[in-house]
């Protein structure tokens, strides 16, 4: 879930001027905000389904804010 909301970034000085997201779960929904920086998808992403005993069962969303970009290396997807 830590890749869910990603906001108040910055990138300048660290010699790679993007958001490395590594990779992971997301199993509640979340949004992806404009930074100014795009997003640099190094490992899959699973936006789940979750269900929980003794309560309904949800599907996770996750928010791409228009005017984001989004990348992916090589062999990595959503």
């Amino acid at each position: 879930n830590r890749v869910k909301h990603l906001r108040g970034n910055s990138g300048t000085g660290n010699g790679q001027n993007y958001i490395q997201v590594r990779g992971g779960n997301i199993s509640s929904s979340g949004t992806w905000t404009k930074q100014g920086l795009a997003y640099v998808i190094t490992g899959d992403i699973t936006v789940r389904h979750s269900s929980y005993a003794n309560s309904d069962s949800y599907l996770a969303t996750l928010t791409i804010e228009p005017g984001v970009e989004v990348r992916f290396e090589t062999g990595t997807g959503l």
